[in-house]
């Protein structure tokens, strides 16, 4: 195999290879023509410096020690940016999100047993303490919020406005989805079985979903809550996540209530 025979001449240009050049070598053949122009130019290169330190300008030791100054500097090229500077910019920039992708999912089972008045047709938080209630902060702006809720429990008393409720969900203390009046719900409980005249063990189940499309601002907490309503004409009891009877015996049933909600990329 034979080497390039270079010459002393700093070449103008280094020749780029046309999608339309034959596959060529050997002398002259185009495939080796840029590396003849850069063997050219370090040639002449070469050439340049022995007479600089032939005449006395440039002193061998003084070029290595640059040399070696220059590759033991933390930043030789200042105009660059340092991988340093790159680190910090994508620490720095939002996480891309993309449409429809879910950001974050929180929720919580509620186990909590209890009994509570409803006046009629007045929203009135369900369950005890912040039971029903759920915060989220935003991962994204603009998201949307898919809220779910299940709750386990029995209405009222027999002949006496039993199951005449309707159930919302709240955002920031404002109904989501539901500009209706106050006996509007987003939905109703459902009898877990046909029995009408006995509430001692006729438990009640609820399960409601609905799509917020309020928006958010990222870092900015939202609160959700469950609500309900008579639609009575009298106050009447709700038990959670207990029938009636709060007997432990086989025949009455207890449950577990939950609230999940997700977080949607706008």
């Amino acid at each position: 195999m034979a080497n390039l025979t270079d010459q002393q001449i700093f070449e103008a240009a280094v020749y780029e290879l046309s999608t339309t050049d034959p596959v060529m070598g050997g002398p002259g053949g185009v495939d080796n023509r840029p590396h003849q122009q850069l063997a050219n130019r370090t040639a002449w290169l070469k050439a340049w410096i022995d007479q600089q330190i032939t005449n006395g300008l440039v002193v061998p030791s003084d070029i290595t020690t640059a040399i070696n100054t220059h590759l033991a500097a933390t930043n030789p090229h200042p105009t660059y940016t340092t991988v340093a500077e790159v680190n910090a910019l994508i620490a720095a920039s939002p996480a891309p999100t993309v449409v429809g992708k879910v950001l974050q999912v929180v929720g919580k089972a509620i186990t909590t047993q209890g009994v509570q008045t409803l006046q009629p047709l007045v929203d009135t938080q369900v369950g005890a303490g912040v039971d029903f209630i759920m915060d989220i902060v935003p991962k994204g702006t603009n998201s949307s919020f898919l809220v779910e809720y299940r709750w386990f429990g029995e209405m009222g008393t027999a002949n006496t406005g039993a199951w005449d409720c309707v159930f919302n969900v709240q955002r920031n203390g404002v109904r989501v989805n539901n500009a209706g009046t106050i006996n509007t719900g987003l939905s109703m409980a459902t009898q877990t079985y046909g029995i009408y005249s006995n509430n001692a063990s006729t438990p009640e189940i609820l399960h409601l979903k609905t799509l917020d499309k309020t928006g958010s601002t990222t870092g900015t907490s939202i609160q959700f809550k469950l609500v309900a309503a008579s639609t009575y004409t009298t106050a009447q009891p709700m038990w959670t996540n207990r029938c009636f009877n709060p007997s432990l015996a086989a025949d009455f049933e207890h449950g577990v209530s939950e609230v999940i909600i997700t977080e949607i990329a706008a």
